[in-house]
Order: C-alpha cells, then structure tokens, then sequence
C-alpha cells in the first residue's frame, strides 16, 4: 500500500509536469472560440461584479449582453481567483490555467480515492487513464468548465458511496454534499446527466432509499431549471450558444444517425483522443471481464447510460470532442481492469506467450504514444490569424464603433479585440439587414469568401456602403446607421 501511494503520487506529478510549459499562452489553439467565450464571461465579471445568474458576453450588439450558457461556476471562481488580474493578460491566463490544473486535481485525487475503496486493485491503471489520456491533457489546462463539472460529478459519486458506511451527522453531510455537488455538475455540464443510472445503483445499496430518491429528484429538478432560465431569459437577446436549439449541433437526427462520418468522427474521437489504441483494446477486455469485479460492474451503468445520451446527442459528439469527457472516470475504471485481466492471464500462460505479447504490448504503447503526441501537439497549435485581424480592427476602428464581424472564428476575434459587436459566422443577407437597421455602422468581413452565392452577398452589401481593404484580413464596409439593406 505504501508503495502504490507513492507511485501515484509519481504519475501525477509527472502529469502535472507536462502541462506546465507555456502555461501563460493566449487562448489561440485549436478550442479557443469555447474559450474565448469563457474568458468573455469571465472579463465582464471583473469589471461588472459576479453576477451567476446573468452571464454576459460581448458578441452580441454595441454592448454586453447576457447569453444563454451553463452555469457560469468555473467563470466565477476564476473572477475570484484572479482578483485584480486582468484575464486577457499573460499573468491572468497563466493564474487560470493554474486553477484549472488544480480542479482537474482534484478529480484525479477523488476518483482515485472512490476507486481505491471500491476497488483497490484497479487505481494505479486508472490514475494512468486519467493523467495520461490525450484528451485529459488538452483540457485539463484550457479555459473551460469540463473538469469542474467532472470533479463535482466524482464528488457527489464519492460521497454517496460513503453513505452506507457512516452514521449520524458524517452521513447527513455526506448526503447534502452529494445532492449539491451533483446538481451543479449538470448545471455546469449537461452531460453530467448522464451518470444518473450510478446513483440509483448506490440508491439501491442504501436503506434510506426515499430520502435518497428525493434528494436525486432535487438535482435534477435544479438543473433543468436552470436550463428553462438560460434557453428562455437569458438567450432572450438572440446571445445564445444553443444549448436547447433544435438547429444546435447536438440533437440526432435520422440523417446524422445514418451518417458514416458521424460514427467515424466519434469512435475516432473515442480511441485516439480519449484512450489511445492501446487503451481502447485495454477497455474492451475490461468491459468483457467486467462480471469479475465489482467496481467494474458498477461503472458500467454511467457507461451504458453515457452511450445511450451519445446516440441522442451524436451531433454533439460528432462535432465537439470535449463531450467525451463525460466517459473519462468509467473508461478509467474499465482500462485498468482490462490491464488486471492481462497480468493475470500471462502470469498463468508460458514463457512463449508472455514475451510475443509483451513485445506487441510495448509497439502498441509506442504508437499509442506517438498518436498521444500528435493530437496533444495538433491541440496546441495557435492561430495567429484571430490576433493579428483583431489589432487590424483596433487600429481601424474606434473601440465605439457599432460593428459587425463576419468569421468562422468571430467570436474570439471580438474577444481578443477586446471589444462589443455584433458577429455572424458567414455572410446571411437577410440577417446582416436585420443588424443594420439595429445600428451596425461597420461590417468586416474577415474570412475568405468562397462560392458565387456568397460573392453575390458581399458585392449586394457593398453597394450600400463604402468599401475598403481591412489590411490583408478582408473588406471593411461602412454605412450610414440610416441605410438599409437592398431587400433582394
């Protein structure tokens, strides 16, 4: 035991030590429009007061305006965190790259500490997974919120399994603890939802089942709640993230359900984001042996449950590889039984056997770690077309200026521009009038148009305004607030 402790301890420090390096870098890499708008959130905090029920962003006309979002804990404990910091600074990014590292912390330590008292041989493979996943090593020191609505998940998980093995007010706290934490952890990350099935497995484990029921009924209730409030109040202003918007990429439908890149993109996503090839083959002897361990039996109810919200929300799995996440803790579990399995089984085999599969274990492990590298350096690539088109605006416009931003990336332009304005992601004629007649003065139009329907757009909207080259990021066109758009 005291050994297994201080190995532990090892991988995670030699976890923690790999993230460090630049950890003061501008949020530019490839998730950097969810971070741009986290970051957002959290700058209008600093200047305007942490206001939880009110998050504001600045993409969403000449001045901030609320958005529908999860939420907003992880922008709030980075407001307090920071202090007087500015978040668009490099000692503010690096104070909260920091935090992150620290809240992924956190649900390493829990996790492990379920594990081990539910499962004890299973910890140093799963601290393994959850240190040395690629997709772990990406987010856990980005700016975004999955990590905290993982961690307050493992608590509550944690915390429930205690419940049958304390008595009196250790037991009544443990109850509250796991209530709360699991309703902010859906209210922070919707698919946090989907790990209902493993407390009502401990529900059935416990005698106060009802008070149990109730007190799960109550998360829910709270989290769904505060979804109604941000899809109808908080997104009232068109500032929305489509949380609950049919036309969001998110929902199934019949046409994405019978897509082959649907199910590419996500089993791609699966075995060389989140796993590795090895850990995958790894997952797949766990889950066929999981009868053999109680631990494994038990996480396999999230897991199920969680493939069951990927076929209801495969859109969002297909698009967004961070909705895996949700699968980090139960994948970990699942692993490191399926490397119990293969230790015991080449203990008993020959002498033959165990060096031909050793030696495909250590080439799966290299090219494991070879795709590992790959997609974290892939990650981590910066985009430095979004500050340099954001300095052009600054030093085109005034930061008054009633502007509308058309980019793929045009969110994290307005952020990084330090600025308010309207924004759209392509060029949408009947919308761009809409917007004018609300003020917009200024329309940079920043990424490359491509096709005669977007061509016949922009030589439409420049017909009605002035003209000119936005350095070498676009055109920039300025009307009278008086103007309107041509209705054809």
């Amino acid at each position: 035991m005291f050994h297994s402790k201080w190995l532990l301890l090892i991988i995670w420090i030699v976890g923690l030590a790999i993230r460090l390096p630049n950890i003061s870098r501008v949020p530019l890499d490839t998730h950097h429009i969810r971070q741009s708008d986290t970051s957002a959130i959290i700058r209008n905090m600093q200047r305007s007061g942490i206001d939880l029920l009110h998050p504001q962003i600045d993409w969403g006309g000449s001045k901030p305006v609320t958005v529908e979002s999860e939420l907003p804990l992880y922008n709030a404990l980075v407001t307090v965190f920071l202090q007087d910091t500015p978040i668009d600074s490099s000692e503010g990014y690096r104070k909260t790259r920091l935090l992150s590292l620290g809240i992924w912390s956190m649900m390493v330590w829990v996790s492990v500490a379920w594990i081990r008292r539910m499962g004890p041989n299973l910890t140093i493979g799963a601290m393994l997974v959850l240190v040395f996943s690629p997709m772990s090593i990406v987010f856990s020191q980005t700016i975004q919120p999955d990590f905290l609505a993982l961690t307050l998940m493992m608590i509550a998980v944690e915390r429930m399994s205690l419940l049958n093995e304390c008595v009196g007010w250790k037991h009544r706290l443990s109850y509250v603890s796991a209530v709360c934490c699991y309703s902010l952890a859906v209210m922070v990350k919707g698919t946090m939802l989907f790990a209902l099935p493993m407390f009502l497995v401990l529900i059935n484990h416990e005698q106060s089942k009802y008070k149990l029921f109730c007190g799960l009924s109550l998360s829910i209730f709270l989290a769904l709640g505060w979804y109604y409030y941000a899809h109808n109040i908080l997104g009232a202003s068109g500032a929305t993230f489509g949380i609950w918007s049919v036309e969001g990429e998110k929902w199934a439908t019949w046409t994405v359900l019978t897509s082959s890149w649907t199910w590419g993109s996500i089993v791609q996503s699966a075995v060389y984001c989140l796993l590795t090839p090895l850990g995958a083959i790894l997952m797949l002897i766990g889950i066929s042996k999981s009868a053999q361990s109680t631990m494994s039996r038990l996480v396999r109810w999230p897991f199920v449950f969680g493939l069951f919200g990927m076929i209801v929300t495969a859109d969002g799995f297909r698009h967004h590889e961070y909705y895996h996440l949700y699968f980090l803790p139960w994948v970990a579990v699942m692993v490191s039984n399926g490397l119990l399995v293969i230790a015991k089984w080449l203990y008993t085999t020959t002498n033959t056997v165990r060096v031909l599969t050793s030696i495909g274990v250590c080439l799966l492990c290299v090219y494991s770690s070879l795709t590992s590298v790959g997609y974290v350096k892939q990650s981590m690539v910066q985009d430095g077309r979004i500050l340099e088109a954001a300095k052009a605006l600054n030093n085109t416009l005034p930061k008054d200026a009633n502007l509308l931003v058309v980019d793929r990336y045009a969110q994290s332009i307005v952020y990084h521009s330090d600025r308010t304005a309207w924004r759209l992601n392509r060029l949408d004629e009947p919308v761009v009038s809409m917007l004018v007649e609300d003020g917009v003065e200024y329309i940079a139009v920043l990424d490359p148009i491509e096709g005669d329907s977007d061509v016949q757009i922009l030589q439409s909207i420049q017909k009605t305004g002035v003209s000119s080259a936005l350095d070498s990021f676009g055109t920039l066109i300025h009307m009278s607030i008086d103007d309107r758009m041509d209705a054809k």
